[in-house]
């Protein structure tokens, strides 16, 4: 089984735009505009003329979001993050852009338990933000169990415990 604790949020952005833990410490509070800036891509999609068909390579900043033990119950100390998140997914700023929420667990228990925490999780986040009124067709959730371990030499730590975010913008032309 999966001991509690806490569980990160990573954030996935676009490249050249820095990241809100420097330190690779998660974060414990963060607000609307700060997550729109860091998740916005930058103007002119960042890539130039003749690159346009390569996609851009994210980097993440971990968000701390509580988890009950052995739980996918969301804690009272998660919602600030999450309603922050919320608040971000809606602006104007990330309107044209796609969320996978990608659940992670440590190494404790076996892979098949581990799999079925990390999709719970995953699908806690997506209802926390679905009822919030971020548009379902842009989010989808995703287990990923203990197979991309955040700290693999440290295989029970609770920085392993995590749901991400991964940011993908709407390459499509505009009409």
């Amino acid at each position: 089984m999966n001991r509690g604790g806490l569980v990160l949020l990573s954030v996935l952005l676009w490249p050249g735009l820095g990241c809100l833990a420097q330190t690779g410490m998660p974060l414990r509070q963060a607000s609307a505009s700060e997550l729109a800036d860091r998740l916005a891509p930058p103007s002119g999609g960042g890539l130039t003329r003749s690159l346009r068909n390569l996609q851009p390579k994210a980097q993440s900043v971990d968000l701390l979001v509580p988890f009950d033990y052995d739980s996918a119950r969301l804690r009272p100390e998660s919602l600030p993050i999450l309603e922050s998140l919320s608040q971000a997914l809606l602006s104007d700023r990330l309107a044209r852009t796609h969320f996978t929420l990608e659940g992670h667990t440590d190494a404790t228990g076996s892979a098949d338990y581990n799999q079925r925490l990390s999709e719970r999780r995953a699908r806690s986040v997506q209802d926390f933000l679905l009822q919030r009124g971020v548009p379902g067709e842009r989010l989808s959730a995703l287990g990923k169990g203990f197979t991309e371990l955040l700290l693999p030499q440290q295989p029970d730590a609770a920085e392993n415990r995590r749901v991400r975010v991964l940011a993908t913008p709407d390459t499509r032309s505009t009409p």
